[in-house]
């Protein structure tokens, strides 16, 4: 499994899921689809492929199973949200973290990639989702590129990407 990472500054919205979309179009060689959930999809083959921007930056995943990706500015979060999102292990480590933002970027990039590999989306419960679990099991991968997080969900145990991709557009 390839994952693909472009870094740059973008706060317009329509700009971003553009990017987004020629980022796909770069790694795949296709255009997508979407599915009634909204999930991307390639016609007619079989590698499962997912999306995100923010800000700082616009990912891409493609594999060979289920997989779900999520990319966001770890200033951005908002410790508000900490009690919707979180699970009681997660918030015990919170409590015993300094980079408490940091910490809760990790937990929601995780989250959001596995909501993205369900489909469920943002419908999803996130304080259900235990990243633990998911880190210990090897089905979740976060890593940390300058300030955003990237986080990935497969439905196997070898979630470890093998590649990185830091600027084609």
């Amino acid at each position: 499994m390839k994952y693909y990472f472009y870094k740059y500054n973008e706060t317009e919205l329509e700009k971003q899921r553009a990017k987004a979309r020629c980022l796909f179009k770069l790694v795949t060689g296709a255009e997508y689809a979407k599915d009634e959930r909204g999930k991307p999809y390639i016609t007619g083959s079989n590698l499962h492929v997912s999306l995100s921007h923010c800000k700082a930056g616009i990912a891409c995943i493609v594999a060979e199973e289920p997989v779900g990706i999520d990319v966001e500015e770890i200033s951005r979060m908002n410790l508000k949200i900490t009690r919707r999102i979180c699970t009681e292990n997660e918030l015990k480590l919170l409590e015993n973290t300094e980079d408490k933002q940091e910490l809760l970027c990790r937990f929601w990039v995780l989250k959001e990639a596995y909501s993205k590999l369900t489909g469920k989306g943002l419908a999803e419960k996130f304080n259900t989702i235990d990243t633990i679990k998911g880190l210990e099991s090897g089905k979740f991968h976060a890593e940390r590129k300058g300030g955003v997080y990237i986080g990935i969900a497969t439905s196997s145990s070898d979630c470890r990407p093998v590649g990185f991709y830091p600027s084609l557009l």
